[in-house]
């Protein structure tokens, strides 16, 4: 409750402080502006700049949290690209003016994409099957393949492309192996080609890759050499629990979208989860500079 002393300190006068204080003890705080009015001395013109002090002084006090709460340290600032956590480092004019983005992860049989806006709500996600078993597609017919799920995946400000570990994975691999890997390489080239239009206006690229180990370590997808799908993580964050100290619980602007998660079967879910994950990385770490997720990060 205001003090004598917090009144002039607000350039009101002893006398007119006097006056309010003395009202205030007969009739209780004050609950309408009119009721100001009342005093002896206090008129329109009194009443707003005893208002405009009180909001000025309001907000040069909260001027500090609000810097305070912003400031990341510059070796935390730079610590996703001394990792080389993601690549190409993406421009401060790029996170200050984007509107939605993009993550996407593809596999041999099924892309799969979650669509994010400034706030890290989710807009949409949906997974399309792109090959199965009984299909057998020439380099041709591929590329028309991927190009149809491309117009299905939203326009964006960008794109965000999770970058698997290779070295050394096909090493005493048999050919079935290596050949689906060759093919999903091909899948993966000409979705990338297809997403990485540059902008007309900036002349920047749109694409950018998220290293798979910040996926796996902040979600714990890691078991020994193995990543797990984290399937039933994904499940309980759709449906709103809080499960990491670190990420706040989700928010869908459609609760349609959120249904048409939880109603898709396993297979469905397991795919969209992965587009959900590189997503969700890729917004604490760059773009909110979470400080739990760089705190995190510099333990590592």
């Amino acid at each position: 409750m205001a003090t004598q002393q917090d009144l002039i300190s607000l350039k009101v006068t002893k006398t007119l402080s006097n006056k309010l204080l003395a009202l205030r003890y007969k009739t209780g705080k004050f609950s309408q502006l009119y009721d100001l009015l009342d005093i002896d001395g206090m008129g329109i013109k009194s009443s707003e700049k005893l208002c405009n002090h009180i909001l000025e002084t309001k907000l040069k006090e909260a001027e500090p949290v609000i810097k305070d709460a912003k400031k990341v340290d510059p070796d935390e600032e730079a610590l996703v690209y001394k990792k080389r956590l993601v690549k190409p480092k993406v421009p401060h004019k790029v996170v200050q003016n984007y509107e939605t983005f993009v993550g996407v992860s593809a596999t041999i049989g099924n892309v799969s994409w979650a669509h994010l806006d400034r706030d890290g709500s989710v807009i949409n996600m949906d997974c399309h099957e792109l090959l199965n078993p009984s299909v057998r597609l020439d380099a041709h017919r591929l590329y028309e393949k991927v190009l149809s799920i491309r117009k299905k995946i939203p326009d964006a400000s960008f794109y965000v492309w999770e970058e698997k570990a290779n070295s050394g994975h096909l090493q005493g691999a048999t050919l079935g192996t290596i050949l689906v890997a060759l093919q999903l390489a091909q899948i993966r080239g000409i979705l990338m080609a297809l997403l990485d239009v540059r902008n007309t206006e900036t002349e920047l690229g749109v694409l950018y890759h998220l290293r798979e180990f910040l996926v796996n370590r902040l979600f714990k997808l890691q078991v020994g050499s193995e990543r797990i799908s984290g399937l039933s993580l994904a499940d309980r964050m759709v449906e709103g629990e809080q499960l990491l100290e670190w990420l706040p619980p989700l928010v869908f602007q459609d609760d349609d979208v959120q249904q048409k998660y939880l109603n898709a079967d396993r297979t469905v879910r397991r795919e969209m989860s992965s587009s959900l994950f590189v997503s969700l990385a890729f917004y604490q770490t760059v773009l909110q500079r979470n400080r739990k997720v760089l705190e995190y990060l510099m333990k590592l």
